[in-house]
């Protein structure tokens, strides 16, 4: 036997029963088999109503991912979930009723990543059909000792996202009379993951770096580590799998870490024995916390859906690894059983923040731009001349991202290559897309892809333009791009240039110039227009308008957490402004310009109508500055006290301010400081952490919180 073979090898006799448990734990196996499969949770949003016909037959290999499933096919599709709540899928037998569930579907969605390895040959026969998806293609997959993947991608909740669009693509070329059913019902449900990705990202907050070490009872949280900062101490079960035994030496190697780093909590998931991690909790003092991990709760349960077991399981995680004084829910003392209300906004304790910037890289050549693409490690930033530049893991790159100065038209002010957006699959699929104008001074927005077999460089040659905008002048140009939650492409459009909006542009449905747009560029050529724009089959009005009556919306954003969306409009002669989109909105605002500038009359200078507009939520006059530049809101982790507030400041005086909703929907604006630089834009990398982009000096800097 094991035990004997080590009975030789010197260890400590607390070892060898430690070992003895272990074997005990590896060979026992939950009696949850014969449980009701899970019911409709009432945590996923409400879900659109399907089109007329004959529903999908689906079925999923686990209950998180029966989950995910269910919340993008709604009632379009008969769900069948193979595992029932509480079983383990390293150990899972099927049964024949589990087999002609596979071979009656039209779709089988599994996890992927080795995770559906129990069913077998059940599952190779289905996949000869060509109806097995896998939910986890596209996502970085880690790698644990030995190579083993590791399957439990779920705990990042953006891998979800990832989830969600193989979801839908799926189940739209399957069944596409229910495309726009899907396709609703995805957009809501990414919003909903991002808000629980800002959530624990607020929550993770309350407990220090020193104090984020984990203990579990097999390596399933290393996405979670990886996504919120924690580090892994190490497993009592070592792989991926609950059915993998341990050896005593790794068993007094743990022993010794927990003691050495004061390891408080040793978490253990509801489908695994506890009985190793008691006997170890009891050697070393730490105690033992029941997370849901591998399966989804008992319906009504605690973690009956999957944004219910995140919730559960990081407010277990906090409670555990947080000092005594905090406290994961306000005004509660928390313990195992209290699992917060999503708090998709959270605000920090006083406002306004002190705040500080930092250099943090330098040499660029008229920076416009800073942004991410989802990975960590990476930053780009745009030069006007129409180049982009990497920052990889600190260290700006001397070789360009891309280099499309050939044909940018950059002399004039306004003028250049002005914004990259790349969307979720960018790792995947290497594309991305650009805003500049042309030598002949019009607005260009284009596909590009990776340069074959290299992912730090773009090809020049692989351009495809999207769409293409006539400019009557050189100024007013707008130039964002970015990707919202519902993962449609957001274009801001200036409203043609000279003073005064002399075409009349602005308030035109007719053209794009003077409004936000909004197409869908994902396996369209050249792009679709979104069923649900609000101009769509209305005469005379362009479809991919999605707002209007903008001057020069010069930089826009989502806040992460919440998907509201925040827009800085450049004003005429007097007033800058700041203009708001709430999350639930169906689109077709009108925000004023040219009737209004700011809150004020602009055309007619006075007694205008502002019946059907929607005003600024902030403006400042002309005696603070004279161009706004956009900005952020912080959800990152570093800066707690920065949390839901909106950074902004304005390109010539160098202001910045921080602009935050109330919980009474009252808006609260502070001047925060004053720099010596032009502030061309705000950049956010992949964790939230905000950038200032410095235009004269070249600077890229850091936004952070000061001790006033």
């Amino acid at each position: 036997m094991r035990v004997m073979r080590w009975l030789t090898n010197g260890l400590t006799a607390t070892a060898m029963v430690l070992l003895v448990v272990a074997a005990a734990a590896a060979a026992c196996r939950t009696a949850l088999e014969t449980q009701p499969p899970a019911a409709q949770p009432t945590s996923v949003p409400a879900t659109a109503p399907p089109a007329q016909g004959v529903r999908l037959r689906v079925v999923a290999t686990t209950t998180v991912v029966g989950d995910v499933v269910r919340a993008v096919g709604g009632e379009a599709i008969e769900l069948a979930v193979l595992l029932p709540p509480g079983a383990d899928p390293h150990t899972f037998e099927p049964t024949p009723r589990d087999a002609a569930a596979l071979a009656d579907a039209d779709l089988v969605f599994i996890n992927g990543a080795g995770l559906d390895a129990f069913l077998g040959r059940l599952l190779r026969d289905a996949i000869q059909q060509q109806k097995v998806i896998s939910a986890s293609d596209g996502v970085e997959l880690r790698r644990l000792p030995g190579d083993e993947v590791d399957p439990h991608v779920w705990f990042d909740p953006l891998n979800v996202v990832i989830w969600t669009r193989n979801i839908e693509q799926a189940l739209t070329a399957r069944d596409p009379a229910n495309a726009d059913t899907y396709r609703t019902n995805a957009r809501r449900y990414e919003t909903a993951l991002r808000e629980l990705d800002a959530w624990i990202t607020a929550q993770v907050a309350q407990v220090p770096p020193e104090r984020r070490k984990l203990v579990t009872d097999h390596a399933l949280l290393g996405y979670f580590v990886d996504r919120y900062g924690f580090e892994q101490v190490g497993a009592l079960i070592p792989g991926s799998s609950s059915e993998a035994e341990p050896s005593a030496r790794e068993l007094a190697g743990l022993v010794d870490a927990i003691r050495e780093l004061q390891v408080p909590a040793i978490f253990v998931g509801t489908t695994i024995n506890p009985g190793l991690a008691q006997r170890i909790a009891e050697d070393t003092g730490a105690r033992v916390v029941s997370l849901y991990t591998d399966s989804l709760s008992q319906p009504g349960g605690p973690a009956d859906s999957y944004l219910a077991l995140m919730r559960y399981d990081v407010s277990a995680i906090v409670e555990a690894l947080a000092p005594p004084t905090s406290s994961v829910y306000p005004g509660v003392q928390p313990t195992m059983t209290v699992v917060p209300e999503l708090a998709a906004s959270p605000m920090p304790v006083s406002f306004p923040p002190a705040v500080a910037v930092e250099p943090a890289f330098t040499g660029f050549q008229a920076p416009v731009y800073l942004t991410h693409a989802g990975d960590p490690a990476w930053l780009f930033v745009v030069e006007k001349a129409g180049r982009i530049r990497l920052i990889e893991k600190g260290v700006v790159q001397s070789a360009s991202f891309l280099d499309i100065t050939d044909r940018v038209g950059s002399r004039g002010s306004e003028q250049g290559l002005l914004s990259v957006a790349f969307p979720l699959d960018f790792a995947t699929s290497g594309v991305f897309y650009v805003n500049y104008t042309d030598l002949r001074g019009d607005t260009v927005v284009a596909r590009y892809r990776l340069l074959q077999g290299d992912p730090r460089r773009a090809d020049p040659a692989s351009e495809q333009v999207i769409l293409k905008i006539d400019q009557p002048a050189a100024n007013h140009n707008g130039g964002q791009l970015q990707f919202g939650p519902d993962g449609y492409l957001y274009i801001g459009m200036g409203d043609g240039g000279r003073a005064g909006d002399p075409w009349g542009n602005a308030q035109n449905p007719g053209v794009l110039l003077g409004k936000l747009l909004r197409i869908d560029v994902a396996g369209q050529e050249p792009y679709a227009v979104p069923s649900d724009n609000p101009f769509v089959g209305q005469s005379g009005a362009r479809p991919e308008i999605w707002a209007l009556g903008l001057r020069n919306p010069w930089r826009f954003s989502f806040d992460r957490a919440t998907g509201d969306l925040y827009i800085a409009d450049v004003g005429q002669n007097r007033w800058e402004e700041v203009d708001f989109q709430p999350a639930d909105s169906r689109g077709g605002e009108n925000y004023g310009w040219d009737v209004m500038e700011g809150k004020h009359c602009f055309e007619p200078a006075a007694g205008c109508d502002t019946g059907g507009l929607v005003l600024p939520v902030a403006e400042y006059d002309h005696s603070l500055g004279c161009s706004i530049t956009g900005g952020y809101v912080y959800r990152g982790t570093r800066y707690p006290q920065m949390a839901g507030v909106y950074f902004f400041g304005d390109y010539c005086s160098g202001r910045v301010w921080g602009l935050r909703r109330e919980a009474s929907g009252a808006w609260r604006i502070a001047e925060l400081l004053q720099v010596g630089v032009n502030i061309s834009s705000f950049g956010e990398d992949a964790a939230g952490e905000l950038y200032m982009v410095g235009y004269n000096d070249g600077v890229i800097y850091h936004l952070t919180a000061s001790q006033g």
